[in-house]
């Protein structure tokens, strides 16, 4: 009998280091790669895992965990994600640098060739205060929570097609000169959901002058985007959106 005890004993103390463990605690600190400025709710989750944690409004997060070295996801909606392999140390202190990301929408097809509704969605704020919330921007995991969602146009991406279709008016020199070509256009998406042109680029020929000015009144009649959303706060966006033309779709 003495000797099964001493052996049950050694067997304990043999497994006691296994379940003595306790979670180690990686800290660090998400930062704009750009302007160093924190980067508040931005979601680090342990890759093939349910675990994560969010940072605070000084882009601080603490994550506890018993491994000694994981990979981890950087991700928030109004940046690239991110993947960083944590190597833990005691008292250690990560600074993560992530990158501003910009959705790209391409209309994918030229305005005068459009020949769905001539009339869009129009706004109307008590349509898109119902909207917003019934936008689905939690994304649970075993152990915590995605929560994030990105811009959308009120009515939807196809009422973006329809909006430039029904609102954008060849300039003259455009028609008569027969000329076709592209332009992108860059902007925000602030937190209020306004659109802040940040710069428009035209590839034509001639009439760059009337194509641009054309674009600026249609996107001054732009109405509210829903604002990208991280963990429940409205954050702002950058987007590049491409849209076609050629005078030879137009139905004269």
């Amino acid at each position: 009998m003495k000797l099964v005890n001493l052996i049950a004993i050694l067997i304990g103390l043999l497994l006691l280091p296994s379940f003595a463990i306790s979670k180690r605690v990686y800290k660090g600190t998400v930062i704009d790669k750009h302007s160093s400025k924190p980067v508040e709710g931005a979601n680090i989750i342990v890759l093939e895992d349910t675990r994560g944690a969010s940072t605070d409004h000084d882009g601080f997060f603490k994550l506890k965990i018993r491994e000694k070295d994981v990979t981890v996801m950087v991700r928030h909606v109004s940046y690239k994600r991110k993947m960083v392999d944590l190597k833990y140390e005691k008292d250690s202190n990560f600074i993560i640098e992530i990158e501003k990301d910009t959705l790209l929408v391409d209309l994918n097809i030229r305005l005068g060739e459009y020949t769905g509704p001539k009339q869009y969605e129009r706004f109307n704020e008590n349509t898109y205060q119902k909207r917003v919330r019934n936008m689905k921007e939690d994304f649970p995991l075993e152990d915590f929570n995605i929560v994030e969602r990105r811009l959308a146009f009120y009515g939807g991406w196809d009422n973006l097609l329809v909006f430039f279709a029904s609102h954008f008016k060849y300039p003259k020199p455009v028609l008569d000169q027969n000329l076709e070509g592209s332009a992108i256009i860059n902007f925000t998406v602030n937190k209020q959901g306004h659109a802040i042109i940040s710069g428009i680029s035209i590839k034509c020929d001639k009439a760059k002058k009337e194509i641009k000015e054309e674009l600026m009144r249609v996107l001054n009649q732009m109405p509210r985007w829903y604002p990208a959303r991280q963990r429940g706060k409205e954050v702002p966006m950058r987007l590049q959106l491409k849209v076609l033309f050629a005078a030879n779709a137009y139905g004269r």
